[in-house]
């Protein structure tokens, strides 16, 4: 393997997809210690997982989170000034400092996850100075990251170019999925490859009988941006009065942060953030797993473009997975390409409750929906797919031994 030097806005071992996702692609057979760059505080440091790192920087975090826009002269001075004399005045101090540290380091690629909008920037301040191959890895639209950031239209468009630029210059591409693959496919002619998330030595067995004898429980786990499905899913279960075929159903959900609204008795278990081991065993405790994407407009790039980690974790406990989201959704369309899933592509609360619904009381639809979970864990989302794409993107030859 090449010396490599990887960049990102996250750490490996940090709460969320981005320190699960870094974690596992640096312990793929295969890897060797790779330098680490990371754009994040001191706090998240001192938590980081650093065991599979050879050197390590901190890079102070970038202020790119713009100000509230507002349709006034004033308002519009107020976004100039923070792009001007604080997020570019800042992008110069990380670019001193990682450039200093590549010069210590010494690689021969450099490995870009582009994760914000400052990994972006970053990067492609340090494409004039470059003299190792670069890997560049895209996980959520830019476009998307802009809009979650509130940029303002001039400096979008400058990310925008930047990235693309990136893309061109790069020596390979990693992607989430097919909707990427094609979409970026046509802003550079460089060789791209799917790199997504798969599980390796969990339970991938179909599970289609119910945990407890009075409950359907539905579980979630992670971030959640699908606003506008996750009120249908709310409706949908006070229609309900959270109750079917006889069964109470209680909504149990891992992550760092929820917001819930309900107008009957509502059972919703909030329990966190979990480590994987024990994320896993929660989700098995479950009757059946949501996975929502955005219905918004303004979210087309995010629905699109990028591809829910949790859904390899869901698919390895063996529960039916109810999936819902637009029919341009990346997962909509993996449902449709595999067979999958309990799918809702729609905001009316009566369709899903007429989904949770058959699932709680056709059993026939449960057992079917449990073995597409397992098929897909076992030939779709699997560990060797995953592994295998991390050492594509990285330029390194499959190990003759070993699981992966």
């Amino acid at each position: 393997m090449k010396k490599t030097l990887l960049i990102t806005s996250s750490a490996p071992g940090l709460s969320g997809v981005g320190g699960v996702l870094i974690r596992d692609m640096l312990a793929v057979e295969g890897l060797d210690k790779v330098s680490l760059a990371a754009i994040i505080s001191p706090s998240q440091a001192t938590q980081a997982d650093l065991s599979r790192i050879e050197e390590f920087q901190a890079l102070e975090p970038q202020f790119e989170w713009f100000p509230e826009p507002r349709k006034s002269l004033l308002g519009s001075l107020s976004r100039l000034q923070h792009r001007v004399f604080r997020y570019d005045k800042h992008l110069k101090m990380l670019v001193r400092d990682a450039k200093a540290f590549i010069a210590r380091q010494d690689p021969e690629q450099i490995w870009v996850i582009l994760n914000s909008t400052t990994a972006i920037d970053l990067a492609y301040s340090l494409l004039p100075d470059l003299k190792c191959d670069l890997l560049v890895q895209v996980w959520d639209d830019p476009y998307h990251l802009c809009q979650q950031r509130l940029i303002d239209r001039v400096t979008r468009g400058r990310t925008m170019s930047r990235f693309q630029t990136l893309l061109r210059r790069a020596k390979r591409v990693g992607v989430i999925c097919e909707e990427a693959l094609s979409h970026y496919g046509n802003l550079s002619t460089v060789p791209m490859t799917i790199v997504r998330h798969g599980l390796e030595g969990t339970l991938k067995t179909p599970r289609w009988d119910f945990e407890t004898t009075n409950e359907f429980r539905i579980g979630f786990s992670g971030s959640l941006y699908a606003f506008n499905a996750w009120k249908t899913l709310e409706r949908g279960l006070d229609q309900l009065n959270w109750e079917s075929n006889g069964r109470k159903i209680a909504l149990v959900v891992a992550g760092g942060h929820i917001e819930f609204t309900s107008r009957s008795r509502a059972d919703a278990r909030f329990v966190g953030w979990r480590p994987q081991r024990e994320l896993h065993e929660l989700l098995c405790s479950c009757d059946a797993l949501y996975l929502p994407q955005s219905f918004s407009s303004a979210d087309r790039a995010l629905t699109q473009l990028s591809f829910p980690t949790k859904l390899s974790s869901y698919v390895a406990t063996g529960r039916p997975v109810i999936a819902h989201g637009p029919v341009y959704g990346s997962i909509n369309r993996f449902c449709r390409e595999h067979q999958f899933g309990a799918v809702c592509d729609s905001l009316d609360p009566k369709a899903m409750l007429t989904l949770l619904q058959q699932l709680a009381s056709d059993e026939d639809f449960r057992k079917q929906q449990a073995v597409a979970s397992t098929r897909v864990a076992q030939e779709q989302l699997t560990y060797s797919q995953f592994a295998n794409g991390v050492r594509e993107l990285l330029g390194i030859q499959k190990p003759l031994t070993g699981a992966a």
